[in-house]
């Protein structure tokens, strides 16, 4: 009921002079104005959390529902952008879309939510009412295991061919595919 209710009020100070001045007060001043208008703690909450992280190395949400919340809406924007043919390239990410994956992947580690980003993805496209470019799903999985792949070569030091090798196989569920990498890291360990 709490992350309805946030998802429903979660962009609405967007629309206020406050936010219009100064943009990185988002979802702070949506939190003031949701309590001030008697939302309970856990909606008002999450609308400030909702955006996080911001970035690689700031924090994530505290709370599940704002764990959620920014879940949502991070892939959804990703999901509208990839629907309208608007995608990163190269070095050009104008809309961010690069740090909502990653984003997305930080806070289901840290949560620990073995959450399948298929079905996620398909909830989220099901949601417009305008048509999207054919592949929207596909391309949007693709960019995510594209991201999912440079944490597991870069930041978790899995060789490129393993990281390939558990990205290849089952949903995109960041949890399964970190628990893969681990096993399959150990069992190249082993002696034949």
């Amino acid at each position: 009921m709490h992350a309805e209710r946030a998802a429903w009020l979660c962009k609405a100070d967007l629309t206020t002079q406050m936010v219009i001045e100064f943009p990185t007060l988002q979802g702070i001043t949506g939190r003031y104005y949701a309590r001030n208008s008697g939302e309970p703690e856990p909606v008002a909450t999450a609308i400030a959390e909702h955006y996080q992280p911001l970035g690689a190395d700031t924090p994530l949400p505290e709370t599940e529902v704002g764990a959620l919340l920014a879940i949502a809406d991070k892939l959804d924007t990703i999901v509208g952008y990839f629907g309208i043919a608007e995608r990163p390239t190269g070095s050009q990410d104008p809309y961010s879309l690069r740090r909502h994956a990653l984003g997305t992947i930080r806070i289901l580690q840290d949560r620990q939510l073995p959450l399948s980003l298929d079905a996620v993805v398909e909830k989220a496209i099901a949601g417009y009412t305008v048509p999207l470019v054919e592949d929207t799903k596909t391309s949007v999985l693709s960019f995510i295991k594209e991201r999912l792949r440079v944490i597991l070569s870069q930041t978790q030091q899995y060789t490129p061919d393993l990281a390939d090798a558990v990205l290849a196989v089952g949903d995109v569920n960041v949890i399964d595919i970190l628990k893969r990498a681990s096993a399959l890291a150990e069992f190249r360990l082993t002696p034949n």
